[in-house]
């Protein structure tokens, strides 16, 4: 990968990430100018956003990328299922507000996946001793990885098409949240070729 293709992905990677946290905030917010308690979709958002940016920026290194894959893999899949708990205690459960959950629950087990799969050569990272290399990552089969990411679009495609069309006033806000996470997992993937 050329240098300033390198540099775009990982920029872009960054700021979708960082969309999509902004997005989520908007949403948890509602057009309320009153006070809010930030949901887990927040906190999963906001640890997204956190992980991409300590893992672009050599020179911070808040956690290694190993714990950070950790933490997105595990952490996605909670805040989807404490989403879901949460919706199913309110008035009633559209087949929306599930969709919106899985797709932040699996953005954050694609980027936790990639994370290892392409940053997991940084210096001090629990992983080097096993020989992993910058974008080759652990050696996973790059058809594999594709897939699972063409995958993640088509779903994504649907959870947007279920955005637009809610009668919410944040479904533009969750529109563009899942589109910045599809753009941050396709920056991540752009640096496997």
């Amino acid at each position: 990968m050329s240098p300033m293709l390198h540099l775009a992905s990982t920029v872009g990677m960054v700021i979708f990430t960082v969309i999509g946290l902004c997005c989520s905030l908007a949403a948890a917010r509602g057009g309320r100018a009153a006070a809010w308690r930030p949901t887990s979709d927040v906190f999963v958002m906001a640890a997204m956003a956190v992980a991409m940016v300590d893992v672009a920026v050599p020179s911070v290194t808040l956690l290694p990328n190993a714990v950070w894959a950790l933490i997105l893999v595990v952490g996605g899949p909670a805040a989807a299922a404490a989403s879901g708990v949460r919706t199913r205690r309110g008035p009633a459960v559209d087949q929306f507000s599930t969709a919106l959950d899985l797709h932040r629950g699996v953005s954050s087990v694609a980027m936790g996946v990639l994370v290892l799969f392409i940053h997991a050569d940084a210096p001090g990272d629990l992983l080097a001793p096993l020989g992993a290399h910058a974008h080759g990552g652990l050696g996973a089969p790059v058809w594999v990885l594709t897939a699972g990411i063409v995958a993640f679009a088509v779903f994504s495609v649907y959870v947007v098409r279920g955005a637009v069309g809610a009668a919410r006033g944040a479904g533009a806000a969750h529109a563009v949240e899942a589109l910045a996470s599809v753009a941050a997992v396709g920056c991540m993937a752009a640096m496997l070729y």
